[in-house]
């Protein structure tokens, strides 16, 4: 893997889990790590949550952080919502 500026490696990012809450329509994927007080990072229309991933891992050291994928990624609607 190729190590980015920050010292980073593409893919290697050990704090932050990937998860799924389940709901009537049905399953949003989000990623969580850290503990602390809870920051929710909410990507656009046309992000996911693993464009946030370099940012969540540096917050994920003094914070709880969530992204959930609502628009694309890996969540799954039964329908448009």
């Amino acid at each position: 893997m190729r190590a980015n500026p920050e010292g980073y490696s593409n893919g290697d990012y050990t704090s932050m889990k990937s998860k799924f809450l389940n709901t009537n329509d049905g399953k949003i994927h989000y990623l969580e790590g850290g503990k602390g007080d809870t920051v929710i990072l909410l990507p656009s229309l046309w992000l996911t949550s693993r464009l946030y991933k370099i940012f969540a891992e540096q917050l994920s050291q003094d914070y709880q952080v969530l992204i959930p994928d609502f628009y694309k990624g890996k969540s799954q609607f039964k329908s448009s919502v």
